[in-house]
């Protein structure tokens, strides 16, 4: 099996039959929100922050020009429907205003990094086009980057206004621990990444950005980022990949750079996701 052959196996795998967990049968979080107790500092305070679960930065990512192809929209996948909103979605329940400001340098990157990969040149290229398996080489911290997804994939997972997550509760306390300790990169929890990215076709909604979504493959729990025309796939823990995943370059071989496996837009997840619910119609 050629390299090209297994990619577009992997590909394939958001339309075989798989279950997106979590939209239905999550039981309300046990925590104390109620009692305004920062979920990472575990401090009383009388008013936590307005904590944004994706990085509010992120909207600066796109030009708002208002053309079909420019919206910025955080779409909820949940309840087997997709909702549209025209803010990121924020909860004042989870986490205090310093905390959140320390996880703001890594917000950053990954808005930096997002930013990057939008304005490619070497994404102006058709579907047609598009080579399978070719690389593009993206600039930044990838450290920075990786943590940055690991704090929207926290947010997420404590906030009872997402419900595309799950991590579990011992990864929960692991990422608590990590963000309040001051998130040093060498004890950083076990955390991978693999990156795909679409070219900027007309239809490309490459300013759609969802919640990330949890999906099983061959027994592996992989959450699933789409935004700007990025697939980032996402693993915690340390149960290895599907050998299959295997071929896709994973963030953080290199300091400085990743690279960004090309794929068709129509092999991607956001026609399957977005389409699933008519959402390019109403645009």
């Amino acid at each position: 099996m050629t390299k090209q052959d297994i990619l577009v196996d992997v590909t394939g795998i958001w339309r075989r039959p798989l279950r997106v967990l979590g939209p239905c049968g999550r039981g309300i979080l046990t925590t104390k929100e109620q009692q305004m107790i920062c979920k990472i500092c575990q401090s009383d305070f009388p008013k936590l922050a307005r904590a944004h679960l994706l990085p509010d930065s992120l909207k600066k990512v796109a030009p708002t020009s208002g053309r079909p192809d420019h919206h910025m929209v955080e779409v909820k996948l949940d309840q087997e429907r997709v909702r549209k909103v025209q803010t990121h979605t924020w909860d004042n329940k989870i986490i205090c205003t310093n905390c959140d400001n320390k996880l703001g340098p890594y917000d950053e990157e990954l808005k930096k990094f997002a930013r990057d990969w939008y304005h490619s040149p070497s994404r102006k290229i058709s579907d047609s086009e598009v080579s399978i398996g070719a690389s593009v080489q993206v600039s930044g911290n990838t450290d920075f980057i990786k943590i940055g997804l690991l704090a929207s994939l926290y947010r997420c997972a404590i906030s009872n206004r997402c419900t595309t997550v799950r991590i579990g509760d011992r990864y929960e306390r692991q990422l608590s621990d990590y963000f309040r300790s001051g998130c040093d990169v060498g004890k950083m929890p076990r955390f991978s990444c693999r990156i795909l990215g679409t070219p900027r076709v007309c239809h490309d909604l490459c300013g759609v950005m969802t919640q990330p979504y949890l999906i099983k493959v061959f027994g592996v729990q992989i959450h699933i980022f789409l935004m700007f025309g990025l697939v980032i796939l996402t693993k915690i823990g340390n149960k290895g990949w599907p050998e299959k995943f295997e071929i896709l370059d994973e963030l953080g071989s290199r300091p400085d750079r990743t690279a960004v496996t090309f794929i068709p837009f129509s092999n991607s997840p956001f026609v399957d996701q977005l389409n699933r619910a008519k959402f390019a119609q109403r645009l």
